[in-house]
């Protein structure tokens, strides 16, 4: 971007690089880009539109954030009661194991000659 040209931004919902660029060149005109042959706005009608413009956007991320943090806490709770419920269902499985060789080693220990 050339010095003392602005950054058309403003009209394509885009952020300036720098407040020179939003508040325009040092003569306070605007050059015509492509804003259809239009006048410039003055700096204070730039300016507010960009900070309302920002506003917006930070409120919609804002917005979009927490319903992404709700999300993942109702990941976190279903997470943790399968968790539990994986742990009672393994140790349930190796309760039965364990009464099964206990079983079998009492057969075993029966049938021996004694």
């Amino acid at each position: 971007m050339a010095a003392g040209r602005i950054n058309n931004s403003i009209h394509l919902g885009t952020r300036p690089k720098t407040f020179k660029a939003l508040i325009g060149n040092e003569t306070g005109r605007r050059s015509r880009d492509n804003n259809g042959g239009k006048e410039p706005q003055n700096r204070i009608e730039r300016i507010y539109e960009w900070t309302y413009n920002s506003s917006e956007r930070y409120k919609g991320l804002h917005d979009r954030l927490s319903a992404i943090e709700l999300r993942l806490q109702k990941m976190n709770e279903d997470m943790g009661v399968s968790h539990k419920s994986q742990t009672k269902t393994i140790i349930a499985t190796a309760g039965t194991v364990v009464a099964g060789l206990l079983s079998t080693v009492v057969v075993i220990l029966m049938k021996m000659p004694g």
